[in-house]
């Protein structure tokens, strides 16, 4: 539900509501987006604040996201996202960087999401490394490899990798 748009067509306020089937609500995100400088000629995101009440409409979350960097195509290349409770203190932190190649770029396909997430005094916590592989004629990505890294004794270590198939 889009209730607000700036002069430009962007979309300023949204609400998303979550469904378990047809009369279960799962939850509500309530999200916000600012447009600065040229990103709203373009309808680039600035900011944006996504706010997460679970059924009962109690609070859950609050991400705060900041879009740094965009390419030519308007495809998002990095992005900080900060997540916070019901009184404002900052839970983490995820850093994201994306990769497009020439021919991915043009319809808005990652090849390579890097995400580092930091707890609330911004210590390392996790990296992910996603690789998607594979895309069918709709942009909905079929292969994405997941491998995930943490801290071992001072030095970044292989955790695990996970292969997703999609079928759409």
């Amino acid at each position: 539900n889009y209730s607000s748009y700036g002069n430009y067509g962007n979309a300023w306020h949204q609400e998303i509501n979550r469904y378990g089937d047809v009369n279960t609500l799962l939850d509500t995100k309530v999200m916000d987006n600012e447009y600065y400088g040229m990103d709203k000629h373009r309808g680039d995101i600035t900011k944006s604040t996504i706010v997460t009440n679970d059924e009962n409409g109690t609070f859950v979350e609050k991400q705060h996201i900041v879009y740094s960097n965009y390419d030519n195509y308007g495809n998002a290349l990095s992005q900080d996202i900060k997540r916070y409770d019901a009184a404002n203190t900052l839970l983490d932190r995820k850093v994201m960087t994306n990769t497009y190649n020439d021919t991915s770029e043009h319809f808005g396909n990652i090849i390579t999401s890097d995400i580092t997430t930091y707890d609330e005094s911004n210590n390392y916590l996790e990296r992910q490394e996603i690789e998607y592989s594979s895309y069918d004629n709709y942009g909905n990505a079929n292969i994405q490899t997941i491998k995930r890294y943490g801290m071992k004794n001072g030095s970044e270590v292989f955790l695990d990798r996970k292969e997703m198939t999609n079928k759409f």
